[in-house]
This record gives C-alpha cells, sequence and structure tokens, in this order.
C-alpha cells in the first residue's frame, strides 16, 4: 500500500497526538499563506520547505497532487446523480 492513499495529507505509524498534528498544520498554513501572498505554486513550495520533506518525500507530496486519485469515482458519481445513460 502507497503512503498518502489515507485520509490524511501525512503517513501515521501510530496514534498522532494533538501537537503533531497542529505542527503539520502549521506548515500547510505557512506554505499556503506564501501561495496567497506570492501566487506561488503550492505544490513548488511545499517540495522547498525542509520541515515537509523531513515528514515526507518528494514522491508521497507528489502522490498528494495526483488528480486521477482524486477524481477516480467522477463518472459513478456522476451515474448516480444524473442516471445512466
Amino acid at each position: 500500500m502507497a503512503i498518502g492513499r489515507s485520509t490524511s495529507f501525512w503517513p501515521t505509524t501510530g496514534t498522532i497526538t494533538r501537537s503533531r498534528t497542529h505542527q503539520h498544520y502549521t506548515y500547510v498554513q505557512r506554505n499556503a499563506l506564501k501561495v496567497w501572498e506570492h501566487r506561488t505554486d503550492f505544490k513548488e513550495e511545499l517540495l522547498a520547505d525542509p520541515d515537509v520533506t523531513a515528514a515526507l518525500s518528494a514522491e508521497e507530496i507528489e502522490e498528494k497532487f495526483d488528480l486521477g486519485y482524486h477524481t477516480k469515482h467522477v463518472d459513478t458519481i456522476f451515474a448516480r446523480v444524473f442516471g445512466e445513460d
């Protein structure tokens, strides 16, 4: 099983403490703010952040941005909502 296919952005090896989760949230928010203020690319900011890359490999970060994974059930959802043709 590939890391990154869970509901969490961060891979875990057990129970996540509240402080660890808060720290990861801080990393994401810090980079999101850079994107907002400087119109940069979010994935590139994450890949350049040493705190993020200490927790996730470049491959794991890339997996989070795989649109195919996030849209794999679109046809099924549309069929349920709009009916089969």
